[in-house]
């Protein structure tokens, strides 16, 4: 993603949430072997109901997963949960960017977990993952 295309919004955790120029939100780290810890998916989760209460409309929202390399047992219990899903709402379509085989097996994780609840894609190409967001 080209940073001059990139608004920062907030950071939380090792994550910077980012607004783009096609008014995705984008999240991506600047640190490698990112792990998905539970009080950080919280706090997004909050962060991204928040944003999308403000701008009065459900969020499309493209992330970097290739940092990602582990998904701590409490935070997939927690994306399993009623609380989580209550956040769907909010949430129009998120598109996963991966590159590793790591982060794609973690990626259908988040997939099968969210299941039914949001539009969610796994993609391998930042544009083609751009092209799906703009589609919803």
């Amino acid at each position: 993603m080209n940073n001059k295309q990139l608004e920062l919004l907030k950071t939380i955790g090792p994550t910077k949430y980012y607004r783009t120029a096609d008014n995705f939100i984008y999240l991506n780290s600047e640190q490698e072997n990112v792990p998905l810890e539970l009080e950080h998916m919280k706090s997004s989760y909050l962060y991204l109901k928040e944003l999308s209460i403000q701008e009065n409309r459900p969020l499309k929202i493209l992330v970097d997963f290739s940092k990602v390399r582990r998904i701590a047992k409490e935070t997939r219990e927690y994306m399993r949960s009623a609380e989580a899903k209550s956040f769907s709402p909010y949430i129009k379509g998120t598109a996963l960017i991966t590159s590793s085989q790591l982060s794609k097996m973690l990626g259908n994780f988040v997939l099968g977990t969210l299941k039914g609840d949001q539009e969610t894609r796994l993609f391998t190409n930042e544009e083609k993952a751009i092209d799906w967001l703009k589609q919803l």
